[in-house]
C-alpha cells in the first residue's frame, strides 16, 4: 500500500510560516504597546511629584519666577502626556490589527490542519480494509490448504 501524502502540504507549511510570522510581529508591536504604556505611567508620575512640589513648596516663601517655573514644566509636561496618549492610542491599534491578523493566519492553518487530520483518517481507513482483506484472502488460501491436506 502507498504511503499517505497530502497534496496541500506545501500549502499547510507556507501557513504555518506565515502564522509565526504574525506571531512575531504580534510579540514586537505588543512589547511597544508595553513601552510607550511605561512612558505614559512615567510621565504622569513625573506629572504628580510636580504637583506635590508645588504644593509643598506653596508653604515656603517662594519667588514667584519659580512658580512660573513649575507652571511652566507642568504645562510642558501635560502635553507630553496628550502626545503620549496618542502613540499608546495608535499602538494600541497597531497591536489589535496584528492580533487579528494573527488570528485569521492560525484559522487559515487549523483548517488546513482538520482537512490533513480528516484525509489521514481516510487512509488510514482504507489502508485498514485493504489490510483486512488481504488478511482474509490469506486465512482463506491457508483453510483451503488445509481442507485439502485432510
Amino acid at each position: 500500500m502507498k504511503k499517505f501524502s497530502f497534496k496541500l502540504e506545501q500549502l499547510l507549511k507556507v501557513k504555518e510560516g506565515m502564522e509565526n510570522l504574525k506571531k512575531e510581529e504580534l510579540f514586537k508591536v505588543k512589547a511597544r504597546l508595553e513601552e510607550e504604556k511605561n512612558i505614559l505611567e512615567g510621565l504622569e508620575t513625573k506629572k504628580r511629584e510636580i504637583l506635590n512640589q508645588k504644593y509643598e513648596r506653596e508653604t515656603d516663601f517662594v519667588k514667584a519666577v519659580e512658580f512660573i517655573y513649575f507652571d511652566n514644566y507642568y504645562r510642558k509636561i501635560s502635553e507630553m502626556i496628550g502626545i503620549q496618549r496618542q502613540k499608546v492610542n495608535e499602538a494600541q491599534k497597531e497591536y489589535e490589527d496584528c492580533l487579528n491578523n494573527y488570528l485569521e493566519a492560525k484559522k487559515e492553518k487549523r483548517t488546513l490542519e482538520i482537512l490533513k487530520e480528516r484525509k489521514f483518517r481516510t487512509f488510514l481507513e482504507e489502508y485498514n480494509r485493504e489490510e483486512q482483506k488481504n488478511l482474509d484472502e490469506h486465512g482463506l488460501i491457508a483453510f483451503s490448504r488445509r481442507d485439502e491436506l485432510n
